[in-house]
């Protein structure tokens, strides 16, 4: 399939199915021998499983070629914590000898075509190739040049599971000299597939795979349908470790896009500032300035003389507002805002709205007769109602009235209410 094919599946399920929460990619593989550090054989399993500085899967052909050889770019998302906390409850089970893994696999290998292989699993040098290519490897077997690699006998004939490290691409590796170039130095690595890196990072997702032959250039289908079922058999038993609570706690798809997007607003806003930086910075040279300075219009600092009219506007504006409101109307501001200091806080609302002219709203409130000559709590709303009124019509007038009497009556009838259960108080 390939991970573009394999993304573009995933993706539609991620959009039909938005409470997915997570996902098994089950396949076969090809394993990367590495003896002795470790022993990989047919029949095998590989988990992607996050270990020292990889995520579970590496996409190995996603890069650059550089001066210095080819650089790996990206990286994938990790595999869902439920599920690898799945695979390592499994893990301790193998270790108490209580494989749920086996009792699975022995029934699906009930069916035919999916028993284990009886041909002997054999690994072939790296030096040595396929004698007959397209038939199986009969003709190897029976070559007078033939090289294997010694391996130990297993007391068992049962597949071992390895956690590690997937590398993911486009490709089928088909000869030893390939499988080691493309390693990119991963020495861990345990398995080649070919889906795994277009589906991680869109669906969370944790990889196994049956390993049904060596990526080398020798022929091993009969082992393919046996690799199949023993990664079908784990997937299993992991979903059989995974506790319900934990599934409903997992963030669904729906959520997961959302929070995406989310991002990506946030992300878009900081790109259309740094736009505007930009722009900014491209200002044409200002009217009035001097020495015909286009040619430098972008210099980081100003020639000496010029732009001079632009400068003096500045100055004059900061000159003039450094002084607004002034001490006069601070001073009456006070003596308006004692004792209610709800006065001020309304105050600082209705003259801050980014509607109006604050300069305006203020000249207003300091004029307002009512201001002098009402009570106190008066004094504090009159100003503003009437500016709230100001271009209405008479039915929106009416409709503000009431609904500043019914907000304002709430208040005044708790403090009368405080007042009177608190004689002292109100005296």
């Amino acid at each position: 399939m390939g991970p573009v094919k394999a993304a573009q599946c995933a993706t539609t399920v991620s959009q039909q199915f938005p409470n997915v929460r997570f996902a098994l990619m089950v396949g076969i593989g090809a394993g990367i021998p590495s003896l002795p550090r470790r022993d990989i054989r047919l029949g095998d399993i590989a988990v992607s499983i996050p270990q020292d500085n990889h995520p579970g899967v590496v996409q190995y052909d996603f890069g650059k070629y550089e001066q210095d050889g080819f650089v790996l770019k990206g990286s994938l998302n990790k595999p869902p914590s439920v599920l690898v906390s799945a695979d390592g409850s499994l893990e301790e089970d193998e270790i108490m000898n209580r494989s749920l893994l086996r009792k699975i696999l022995r029934d699906i290998t009930k069916r035919p075509g999916f028993s284990q292989p009886n041909a002997d699993d054999i690994l072939y040098d790296q030096s040595f190739h396929h004698v007959n290519k397209g038939s199986d490897c009969s003709g190897c077997e029976q070559s007078d040049e033939k090289k294997l690699v010694s391996r130990a006998l297993r007391p068992q004939k049962q597949p071992v599971v390895h956690q590690g490290l997937i590398l993911s691409g486009s490709g089928v590796i088909k000869n030893p000299q390939d499988r080691d170039r493309l390693r990119r130095d991963y020495n861990d690595a345990i398995c080649f597939e070919m889906e795994a890196a277009g589906i991680m990072d869109e669906i969370p997702c944790l990889v196994v795979q049956g390993i049904c032959d060596y990526a080398d250039t020798h022929k091993q289908d009969g082992w393919h349908h046996f690799a199949a079922a023993v990664a079908a058999a784990y997937c299993k038993a992991v979903l059989r470790k995974v506790d319900r609570q934990d599934v409903e706690e997992t963030s669904s798809m729906s959520f997961l896009m959302k929070a995406i997007l989310d991002n990506q607003s946030i992300i878009q806003g900081g790109v259309d500032a740094i736009d505007q930086k930009i722009d900014l910075a491209r200002l044409p040279v200002a009217e009035g300035a001097s020495f015909n300075s286009y040619t430098n219009q972008h210099e980081d600092a100003c020639l000496p003389g010029t732009r001079t009219k632009l400068l003096h506007d500045i100055e004059d504006w900061v000159n003039d507002a450094h002084d607004w409101p002034g001490d006069d109307s601070i001073q009456a501001l006070v003596t308006m805002a004692i004792p209610l200091f709800i006065f001020a806080a309304t105050l600082c609302r209705f003259v801050g709205d980014m509607k109006w002219n604050p300069e305006k709203r203020l000249a207003v409130i300091l004029k307002d007769q009512a201001v002098s000559q009402a009570s106190k709590m008066d004094r504090t709303y009159l100003p503003i109602l009437n500016q709230l009124l100001t271009g209405q019509d008479e039915n929106e007038s009416e409709q503000l009235v009431q609904e500043f009497q019914e907000i304002v009556g709430v208040i005044y009838s708790s403090c009368k209410s405080t007042l009177s259960c608190c004689p002292r108080t109100a005296s």
